[in-house]
């Protein structure tokens, strides 16, 4: 038999928790064992430390670390159906059913309205309604992607912000359990959600050094921060469950090369884990899948694998043992033959690894956002307070807080800010960026000559709400005057003075700034939670597997026939529908948006079929530039990964009454388009 070169980490649990069990791992070679303390308890730890000791084995202490979870439940593997209310707590008290408990507590209590939840391997996913009710000791959600709900399952919040949670590195029961191993002279430490190099750190220090630090990555912090954390470790687990959970899944194989080459680099060990063998927690055999799987995992330059579930709770764990032994041994004897890694190419060249992991969500099998790369500005950052008393400050109205928010979101990608001189009449003329990217209409800010005589060029300001709050910075890299009559001619092809767009261009002020914003905060709206960014809804449709999606995009209330037209339409071409409708202040005359979203979610839940629609709003305004509007709205939905964007005939009705073919007209200008306009009345 070969030597086995390659180390295995194996799970201990119920299906392993017996002397016998451990005697027969400790024959079969295995290096290290460990148990995983989000599922088990102190006494299990005591339990398997005693008898890993007593027979020399190798044991690693595994943390709970910084993770959300569901917490105890009421009704465990009750399925909650799409459109159901659910109460988010940090205790179960009492038997009510649609409770869902997570832990740490204190994560309820830093949620916002419109987050959404990712609870669960399979996906559930709530949305996060309403957190006024906190002081009752819950907030609500609602179910958009109905599923089982069971305890003690991965949570993931994806929050349109980006921002971070405060949770400790260490749980308590970690304290606890290195304590227990300390006691134990325990050597190793498998430390989970390792975010950064201060992170590793913080482990060597509760270990009193006396342990050597597995750092667990497996969220997208610690991908950022990848160098730091090699620097600092002593070993690398890369957990591709929970990684999968945070990074789109075709990104985990790359994530993982990457990985193990700049560990090499620095001399350090990669142990890699999660689904080397799962079909066998229920099955004797592995797929082929598996097999080519691990090997691969080798010949990328693993020093170690570690079995999870196949030995903690399978039915097979000694056979899976066995598998994974063979394998590697077959692998290494291939490895001296033939000599398999003498000049291979890095892989991390080849992707040009230094920003591989900066855009580790954008779920490429989606449509790619205008320009191919989503903008992200929102920033959550606490700012010095004497920083921001230094700022210039100016109010800006709700429109153009509007157009804050949906820059720094990536809404109007590829956009970082308020358009330059140069920017400008480039839209104006041509419709496109200065570098051809496709953008039909002006982003501007404008402002009184007042205002600007007290603006320096260049120079960063406070853009501040009616409230006095700082919803951005701005980078102002240019100020200059425009002609409104200018704009005007070349905006329409008609003259037409009463007509809503010209009058909005002459009350513009003449003077613009120009330059990138970085969002801070989100403006404040009566309807915040049914306003998701481009990057959760990218999620969502990578959760429900869709490739084609089509945007319904109506202002009005969607009729009987509106809705045939979209569901033919989905039938012939789309996985699924996007609905998203744009929502504005309400202007007289016109509906209440309440009863606007009502009609929506009705339709959603009701008409479309289950799990093919999912619904959210645009927040906008009209800003009646013509057609371009139209092609506008068009790539801002290509920014959310909507491959087609559904029309009515008699969209923009005003518009084409004034001037008439002009649909047919715009799209020709743009055969580069990405999106794919589809008009009802013609396909359906």
């Amino acid at each position: 038999m070969n030597e086995k070169n390659i180390k295995t980490i194996i799970s201990l649990g119920p299906s392993t928790k017996n002397v016998e069990a451990l005697k027969k791992i400790k024959a079969k070679g295995v290096d290290f064992v460990r148990i995983n303390m989000s599922h088990s308890n102190i006494e299990d730890l005591k339990y398997f430390i005693y008898h890993a000791k007593q027979i020399n084995l190798k044991f690693v202490l595994d943390t709970e670390g910084p993770q959300i979870r569901t917490g105890d439940l009421v009704h465990d593997g009750a399925v909650i159906e799409v459109g159901e209310n659910v109460k988010i707590v940090s205790k179960i008290d009492g038997d009510v059913k649609n409770i869902v408990s997570i832990k740490p507590g204190s994560i309820i209590t830093q949620l916002e309205a419109g987050d959404l939840m990712h609870i669960g391997p399979d996906t559930l996913i709530l949305k996060i309604t309403n957190t006024t009710t906190i002081n009752a000791g819950y907030i609500t959600g609602n179910v958009i992607i109905g599923g089982e709900l069971a305890k003690n399952k991965a949570v993931v919040i994806r929050s349109g912000m980006r921002r971070s949670f405060s949770i400790p590195l260490l749980s308590e029961k970690d304290h606890e359990s290195i304590n227990i191993g300390l006691k134990e002279n325990v050597k190793y430490i498998a430390a989970s959600f390792i975010r950064s190099g201060s992170d590793v750190e913080q482990v060597r220090c509760a270990t009193r050094g006396k342990m050597k630090v597995i750092s667990k990555v497996e969220c997208s912090q610690g991908l950022k921060n990848i160098d730091k954390i090699v620097e600092k470790t002593d070993y690398i687990l890369i957990d591709r469950g929970d990684l999968s959970k945070d990074i789109p899944i075709e990104r985990v194989p790359f994530a993982q090369k990457i990985i193990i080459e700049k560990a090499k680099e620095k001399g350090k060990g990669v142990f890699v884990a999660t689904n080397l063998l799962e079909t066998m927690v229920d099955k004797i055999k592995p797929t082929r899948a598996e097999i080519n799987d691990i090997i691969n995992t080798i010949l990328d330059g693993a020093e170690g694998l570690t079995l999870s579930a196949e030995t903690a709770i399978g039915k097979y764990p000694m056979e899976c043992i066995n598998t994974l032994n063979k394998v590697v041994q077959y692998t290494q004897s291939v490895f001296k033959r033939d000599s398999y890694l003498k000049g291979k190419n890095k892989i991390s060249t080849f992707l040009q690894s230094e920003d591989y992991f900066e855009e580790i969500d954008l779920f490429e099998s989606l449509t790619p956002p205008n320009g191919g790369k989503l903008i992200n500005r929102a920033f959550n950052v606490n700012l010095d307070k004497k920083y921001i008393e230094s700022l210039h400050k100016i109010t800006i109205s709700n429109e153009k807080q509007i157009d804050v928010e949906q820059i720094g979101t990536g809404a109007y990608s590829p956009l970082e800010g308020f358009m330059t001189e140069n920017d400008f009449y480039s839209v104006l003329k041509s419709m496109r960026l200065p570098d051809n990217t496709i953008f039909p209409i002006p982003i501007i800010l404008d402002v009184s000559e007042e205002v600007a005589r007290n603006v320096s060029c260049p120079s960063t300001i406070g853009l501040m709400d009616d409230y006095q709050n700082m919803l951005a910075l701005m980078h102002v890299s240019d100020i200059f005057s425009i002609d409104k009559d200018k704009v005007t001619s070349a905006l329409y092809e008609f003259d037409r003075k009463n007509y809503p767009g010209i009058k909005m261009i002459k009350k513009l002020n003449s003077v613009l700034l120009g330059g990138k914003i970085d969002l801070l905060k989100r403006r404040f709206s009566p309807f915040n939670e049914y306003m998701l960014t481009p990057l959760q809804i990218r999620a969502l449709f990578d959760e429900m597997g869709w490739y084609n999606v089509a945007c319904v995009n109506s202002n009005n209330i969607i009729q009987k026939d509106f809705k045939y037209e979209h569901l033919k339409a989905l039938e012939e071409i789309c996985d699924g529908f996007f609905v998203h409708p744009l929502i504005f202040e309400k202007k007289e005359g016109d509906l209440d948006y309440k009863k606007k979203i009502k009609n929506y979610i009705d339709v959603v839940n009701n008409f479309f079929p289950k799990k093919n629609a999912i619904f959210s709003v645009f927040a906008n305004y009209y800003r009646y530039w013509g057609a371009r509007d139209i092609v506008f709205g068009a790539i801002c939905r290509q920014n959310f990964g909507c491959s087609h964007f559904v029309l009515r005939g008699n969209h923009a009705e005003d518009l084409t009454s004034c001037n008439p073919g002009v649909f047919e007209r715009i799209f020709e200008e743009f055969p580069d388009l990405v999106i794919k306009v589809v008009h009802c009345d013609k396909t359906c």
